[in-house]
């Protein structure tokens, strides 16, 4: 007889080495993100820097505004090296 499991897993959310963010405090606002798991902490590009809780950084050499390091990420990502913006723009409006 076959053993049925009471937990129900999380579906794995499949995401690129980049991809589109949307800012929703921000109206909308919508930035390229570097997805990189070899970073621990998430570092987003700011100019006239004040302390906040968030981790601000001047990023402005680099060619994405916004790093996403894996303690953002959670266990129900899967990051795809081979592949970009996986999820889109128009998927993240429909949200």
């Amino acid at each position: 007889m076959k053993k049925i499991s009471k937990k129900k897993k999380k579906s794995l959310i499949d995401i690129g080495w980049r991809e589109w963010i949307s800012l929703i405090e921000f109206n909308n606002f919508y930035l390229k993100a570097k997805i990189d798991t070899g970073a621990s902490m998430s570092a987003l590009h700011a100019t006239h820097i004040k302390e906040y809780d968030i981790t601000l950084t001047r990023r402005s050499r680099m060619t994405y505004p916004v790093l996403i390091g894996r303690s953002s990420l959670g266990r129900n990502y899967r990051i795809n090296p081979k592949r970009s913006y996986l999820k889109g723009r128009d998927k993240i409006k429909s949200k």
